[in-house]
């Protein structure tokens, strides 16, 4: 692997930010390739790989409020232009790309995602605890008003599960909102530290997703290589990703995503499907994809 030079931004504040990362960074960046890993980058560089991490703003405008709305499409057309190569994490997503920016599929790179356990694996908890986890920003993409609807008939089959939900409001960059439930078998944890994350992952009786559009999931991966059951919402890029290891519902169902999640919850995780994910989707495997595209752009193929 060639080495890799981080280079941060030398100013503060948003606005001068933005204007270093438009004008200083492809300058300091021209004697190689600039990689731009976090949907963020200048929108001319002489050799430049840029990440998409979905279209969720083209699929699906009326969830971003305007102003991002603006912002990301502008973006995301000037790097079709001008990048000299797109990675993206399915192939969900680069099918999108091709359809919405125009980019042939030799242009981009599928690079998928990495689980989060570093080191020794987790192993699936003996005894789990009874509770159902759900993970994902307070928005309408996630669909989390679909879950607090089906929670009802969840509790009536399995009266002893709480349910956790981790994530915070989705703030001024999303259209609207879940409403949140006030019921005392829902607990709302927000924000919680990684240590936390993956201790309640591992205890989990099941995870569950329902969101009406990713780009990925990792949380689904997270859960699935700690051997942790999940319920997702049939939606095209879990069926690419994690088809034969998830128990899928109708995202737009409360009683379809509820038998989901009973279904989950007295479910187990095959080894053969654990390690296989871990396998595959690792950060090692990620940062590989990556160095092939960026060899690529080098020579110029």
């Amino acid at each position: 692997m060639e080495p890799v030079a981080l280079i941060e931004p030398t100013v503060r504040g948003v606005a001068v930010t933005n204007l270093w990362e438009q004008v200083v960074l492809p300058l300091r960046a021209r004697h190689d390739v600039l990689v731009s890993l976090a949907n963020s980058g200048p929108v001319i560089a002489r050799r430049h790989v840029v990440a998409i991490h979905d279209t969720a703003h083209w699929d699906h405008p009326e969830w971003f409020s305007l102003p991002y709305r603006i912002k990301a499409r502008s973006l995301n057309r000037s790097w079709a232009r001008t990048a000299s190569h797109l990675l993206c994490p399915s192939e969900t997503v680069a099918t999108n790309i091709s359809r919405w920016l125009g980019r042939d599929a030799a242009d981009i790179t599928v690079v998928g995602n990495g689980h989060r356990w570093r080191g020794p694996m987790p192993e699936p908890a003996h005894e789990r605890r009874p509770f159902v986890l759900a993970v994902g920003t307070i928005s309408t993409r996630k669909n989390l008003g679909a879950l607090l609807a089906a929670w009802p008939m969840v509790r009536r089959e399995r009266p002893e599960l709480t349910l956790r939900i981790i994530g915070a409001d989705g703030g001024h960059n999303f259209a609207g909102s879940a409403h949140r439930v006030d019921d005392p078998s829902i607990e709302y944890l927000g924000y919680v530290s990684d240590a936390a994350l993956d201790q309640l992952i591992v205890e989990a009786t099941s995870f569950v997703s329902p969101s009406l559009y990713e780009g990925f999931n990792i949380p689904i991966l997270d859960a699935l290589t700690a051997g942790t059951p999940v319920a997702a919402s049939d939606i095209d890029v879990h069926r690419e990703l994690f088809d034969g290891a998830c128990s899928f519902a109708d995202p737009t169902d409360p009683t379809a995503l509820a038998a989901s999640v009973l279904d989950a919850s007295a479910a187990t995780v095959a080894p053969a499907t654990r390690d296989e994910l871990r396998r595959t989707h690792s950060w090692a495997m990620v940062a590989h994809r990556i160095e092939s595209a960026l060899e690529g752009v080098r020579r110029g193929t």
